[in-house]
């Protein structure tokens, strides 16, 4: 298996110079194409290259599957690449290493980044296998010790593939209420900046219900009010129209 090992260490070395450029396409296509083939068509190299990327899980599990440098992590990166041929292949090389099992996958990857994958499978729906024949039957999978007390205690979100532990607390639990304005204003000021050059382009619903293009950070405001909180909507404009005649009545008096 040393040849193995070679074109394994040798995907690792280019995944890591190629990650992020223009030219990993051309650069990790073949190998991964290799991959795949070898793994589909010989089972001791299959369980080689598994046991090379996807070793037992453990302390790991505390992390998303994307973050990381182990070969495990960087496929799994991949699999979200905008390149559509790099990322279906190594979604397909992983799956292949979990012989074509969707649970497993999920297990090493999170839902979330298996989905595209499973879209383009048609695996979807309910779970299951679309080439049992094509494997052997044998599980050469065990969870460690660290791994089966993470679970027990904590349980893995099969969403992200990771440990549901309690992240951070609230980042504004200790913000005064003119910190949150002023972080407000930031917010709206590069919103609307974005939308001036036109980066972004966010939508409102006009009055026949189709979506169009805001105008303004005013009128996105406006829409969300209305969507979400008309009340105070109606209130806010039946104050400013109070306050408008107000003014004309004090003008008229004058």
């Amino acid at each position: 298996m040393e040849a193995i090992n070679t074109i394994l260490r040798f995907l690792d070395h280019r995944i890591a110079k190629a990650e992020g450029t223009k030219n990993a396409k051309e650069v990790l296509l073949p190998v991964l194409q290799l991959l795949i083939l070898m793994c589909q068509s010989n089972r001791t190299i299959r369980k080689f290259c598994r046991q090379f990327i996807l070793p037992a899980l453990g302390d790991e599990v505390l992390n998303l599957p994307t973050e990381g440098q182990k070969l495990r992590n960087k496929l799994t990166r991949m699999m979200t690449n905008p390149n559509s041929e790099l990322k279906t292949l190594s979604a397909k090389l992983l799956f292949v290493l979990c012989k074509e099992s969707v649970d497993r996958l999920i297990k090493y990857t999170g839902y979330g980044n298996a989905a595209g994958l499973l879209y383009d499978f048609g695996l979807l729906g309910p779970q299951h296998n679309i080439n049992k024949e094509q494997y052997s039957s044998d599980s050469d999978e065990s969870d460690t010790e660290s791994y089966k007390k993470i679970r027990d205690q904590y349980g893995i979100d099969g969403v992200t593939g990771r440990a549901n532990i309690k992240r951070n607390d609230d980042a504004m639990k200790d913000w005064t209420e003119e910190r949150k304005m002023v972080e407000v204003d930031k917010l709206l000021n590069t919103l609307d900046r974005a939308m001036t050059h036109g980066l972004i382009k966010p939508m409102v619903m006009d009055a026949n219900g189709n979506p169009v293009p805001a105008e303004s950070v005013l009128q996105l405001r406006e829409a969300n009010l209305l969507t979400h909180h008309p009340n105070d909507l109606r209130a806010s404009e039946s104050s400013d129209d109070e306050g408008d005649g107000g003014q004309i009545n004090t003008n008229k008096s004058k």
